[in-house]
């Protein structure tokens, strides 16, 4: 993800990445901001690396080696964990030196056999990920790997299941995976489970369907494959369980073994190394729904929305988008009974099925092999356009915005953009009152401090300005108002009393007082007083959360 935002932009973040002082190429390097967008970069033969046109707020860059090199992937300056990860900004001579890890050893094989291209992922605690993958003889090389750490392995591959290592076996399940000392792993031969095979033939009636795409599930485990020119299918590597499939063909209805429109059947293949090739599926010829989803007040085709058809018991959905001309028609049914749901949120209306005369959901009965259609119109909803900004007038970026109506049930919900809007759909005509809330990443992030905001009608005559307050250690006191009295604003000292007046920091901010002079707590009235200011801010930010922008009315 790029960011796109209007920030004031640094010139660059650069510098150079080494592994106990050499120079590290191909190291990938990601640059995250508070709300955990990114760019990213691969160090060059020389170690180098840069970031361009970076925001100026403070980021955290993380180091990823490439599955070659012996270097631990950390934050800088050397840390695991993202919260620890210093924040830095703008800088042009930056050092990031990695610390050489550990390498582990393993073999793998299936039924006695070397097996290569097994992908085995070590995932050492409180650390990230490395891997490797399996050469002709089933050995494998995982580097990087920070010392005295507790390790757990994963390990994929096309012909087996997916699969975890614990003290005394392999499993299926991961929450079953054991954590284990790197000396009781190094060199290791593992023999990995060979998992079933599973096949069938794939037909409509006496005929084949070949080039169906068919989907296998055992045991959380999913695999795909397509049938032959005979209708056949065929795959290994999954796990032992209970087993479905399903297949998708131009022309058929989208079936599940044996025979029916939804999950029924399961098969059970509980033998490890088991052939099943008698999972069949007979599938009919489609049939399909044409929707014509029109504006109600000017019939005009609702372009961009899309069409949810639910079978009888929403436990299978079948979805299209709208057309140009603002038809979506869906392929693949059985015959039954169906709801539609319409996704048209986004596009100036709102999400809701499809309902009948008396307002409940519409039934749309599909015959065999049949064609039906349909017209729908959709009432048109409004939107309000909402800017959130801190008291620097710098945009916010992550905030939730969820707007309640007070005439029903109905609410919305918006995170502001890198820009600071949020472009809130789907609204009914009438009041809404509008909650905000922003939860930082890390604890050492920077929070808000969110005033309450009033009520807005909808249609929207201007664009709407909601301000909050810069709060860099969360500690319920605004930096600005620490920093007019001399007070920390980047550690929590709010149940600090510096004054020694029987006062904490954050009463003496709550109650309009001064926190670094001794006296009693004065009157809102008194003159030349920062606590005046500090008073009435809220309330004349009250006056300015409807502010007409200069660029245009909301759309």
């Amino acid at each position: 993800m790029l960011w796109l935002t209007s920030f004031a932009w640094a010139s660059s973040i650069s510098g150079i990445v080494t592994e106990e002082g050499t120079p590290l190429p191909n190291v990938t390097l990601y640059l995250f901001d508070e709300q955990q967008g990114y760019q990213e970069t691969t160090s060059l033969e020389d170690g180098s690396f840069s970031f361009e046109n970076v925001p100026d707020k403070p980021v955290r860059l993380f180091a990823v080696p490439n599955l070659s090199s012996t270097a631990i992937p950390v934050f800088y300056p050397n840390t695991p964990d993202y919260c620890s990860g210093e924040k830095i900004t703008a800088s042009d001579n930056l050092t990031f030196d990695l610390e050489t890890g550990v390498s582990l050893e393993l073999s793998v094989s299936k039924d006695n056999q070397p097996i290569e291209n097994v992908l085995v992922k070590v995932s050492p605690d409180s650390a990230w990920v490395r891997g490797g993958f399996s050469d002709q003889n089933g050995d494998v090389w995982v580097h990087g790997l920070p010392p005295d750490k507790m390790l757990s392995l994963e390990f994929e591959g096309d012909t087996i299941p997916t699969q975890w290592l614990t003290e005394t076996d392999i499993t299926y399940d991961n929450r079953e995976t054991s954590w284990l000392r790197f000396d009781a792993l190094h060199q290791t031969e593992i023999s990995l489970r060979a998992g079933i095979q599973i096949g069938g033939l794939v037909h409509s009636g006496p005929t084949p369907i070949p080039n169906a795409n068919v989907s296998i599930y055992a045991n959380s485990q999913i695999r795909n494959t397509e049938t032959d020119a005979d209708g056949l299918y065929f795959i290994e590597g999954l796990p032992t369980g209970e087993v479905l499939s399903w297949m998708s063909a131009d022309g058929f209805a989208n079936t599940y073994s044996p025979s029916d429109d939804r999950p029924t059947t399961f098969e059970p293949i509980l033998t490890e190394g088991a052939s099943f090739d008698l999972l069949d599926i007979d599938a009919p010829l489609e049939s399909t729904v044409s929707i014509t989803l029109l504006d109600a007040n000017t019939e005009e085709p609702i372009e961009g929305a899309s069409i949810l058809l639910y079978n009888d018991t929403k436990t299978v959905g079948r979805g299209e988008p709208v057309d140009e001309s603002g038809v979506a028609t869906v392929h693949g049914l059985h015959a039954g009974k169906y709801t539609a749901t319409i996704f048209a949120e986004n596009d100036g209306y709102s999400n809701g099925d499809v309902e009948d005369a008396l307002g409940e959901p519409l039934w749309i009965e599909v015959e065999e092999e049949s064609s039906t259609s349909i017209t729908v119109y959709w009432e048109p909803r409004e939107q309000a356009l909402i800017s959130v900004i801190d008291d620097l007038g710098e945009p916010v970026s992550g905030v939730l915005l969820l707007l309640q109506s007070t005439d029903s049930d109905e609410y919305q919900r918006q995170y502001s953009a890198d820009d600071g809007s949020a472009l809130v759909y789907g609204l009914d005509r009438g009041r809404w009152d509008i909650l905000l809330s922003y939860t930082p990443v890390c604890p050492n992030d920077m929070g808000y401090i969110i005033e309450p905001v009033e009520p807005i009608e909808i249609p929207q005559t201007e664009d709407i300005t909601l301000f909050i307050l810069r709060d860099h250690d969360q500690d319920g006191m605004p930096t600005s108002w620490e920093e007019d009295w001399g007070l920390d604003p980047y550690r929590d000292d709010s149940d600090e009393d510096p004054d020694q007046d029987g006062l904490s920091n954050i009463q003496e901010y709550r109650m309009g007082t001064e926190p670094t002079a001794p006296d009693a707590p004065q009157e809102c009235g008194c003159d030349n007083s920062k606590a005046l200011t500090w008073l009435v801010l809220p309330l004349l930010w009250s006056g300015f959360r409807r502010q007409k922008h200069l660029q245009g009315q909301a759309r």
